[in-house]
């Protein structure tokens, strides 16, 4: 996500959010069976469809109806409280999470969850505690420890977030948000070789990955590495062409090679696309500056 704030060609201001994920549990029971009606297994299997379908609010009914019938269905109450936080409701779902704990204490995916709505809530040390016992349940849950590794970040914990992505990239190797999240700590602790490294990778598995040409190309910049900046802008541009900013990042790194004729070429088509005020004074002090 960029940031149009002061200090644009940091590479802070363009860094790719972190990901928080939510584990979604549905029905894994074997007496789930679409063809009955009117069961509380069948409420629940098509509460997770209509959920990975996008349709949380009709989730929520079906899944209601689940718990109606058996009010101790802990995976009811998990898919409900993901459903709920679909839809921002955060209270009822930290309520479900609460239920599904309390009927089942090995339930992995609503201490995963839970832990998600205290990250949201800046709560980080209680996210921290559900993350990690989340992971102990099932040290497989490769979502537990990325948003563990983010309620670290927020700590300032880099090397403990960092540890958490290498977890989960030794479960899921070719999880490309397990990269971008660890590239984004390296560059927090200013380690860009291995970030660049990090976005490589992400690239190699994701190769329409704007975002990480994008960020890997400030990267080069912050390195004066302009050449293989301007080439990662290149490639974010043709990915997406209305991204403004990258047009401005480009303009800088040509304005570094002495390309003048190239790089006011990208500040005016900055202030043709834009409509930010700041990046157009800035697109328009750099073209004052190369015609002085």
């Amino acid at each position: 996500m960029d940031n149009t704030g002061k200090g644009i060609m940091n590479w802070r201001t363009d860094l790719w959010v972190f990901v928080l994920v939510l584990v979604l549990i549905g029905c894994v029971c074997g007496a789930c069976d679409n063809t009955q009606e009117d069961t509380a297994e069948s409420y629940l299997s098509e509460g997770f469809d209509l959920y990975n379908n996008g349709e949380y609010r009709a989730a929520i009914e079906r899944l209601t109806k689940a718990i109606e019938l058996d009010p101790n269905m802990p995976l009811a109450y998990v898919d409900r409280a993901s459903a709920y936080i679909a839809l921002g409701d955060y209270n009822l779902a930290m309520a479900d999470c609460n239920r599904a704990i309390e009927l089942d204490l090995e339930q992995a995916a609503a201490y995963n969850n839970r832990g998600f709505i205290l990250l949201l809530a800046g709560d980080y040390e209680l996210a921290i505690e559900d993350c990690s016992r989340a992971t102990e349940i099932d040290p497989g849950l490769v979502k537990a420890y990325l948003n563990r590794a983010t309620a670290y970040m927020y700590q300032g914990e880099y090397d403990l977030a960092i540890a958490d992505c290498g977890q989960v990239i030794d479960i899921d190797p070719d999880l490309v948000v397990a990269y971008t999240n660890r590239a984004y700590l390296h560059l927090s602790k200013a380690e860009y070789e291995l970030a660049i490294a990090d976005y490589t990778k992400a690239i190699e598995l994701a190769p329409e990955l704007e975002e990480a040409y994008r960020i890997r190309g400030s990267v080069y910049y912050a390195i004066k590495s302009y050449e293989l900046a301007i080439r990662d802008y290149s490639k974010a541009i043709d990915l997406d062409p209305a991204n403004v900013i990258t047009y401005l990042k480009r303009g800088l790194a040509f304005k570094e090679q002495g390309k003048t004729t190239e790089a006011l070429a990208d500040f005016e088509r900055v202030i043709a696309m834009s409509g930010d005020a700041e990046l157009l004074d800035k697109a328009t002090a750099e073209i004052e500056a190369l015609s002085d």
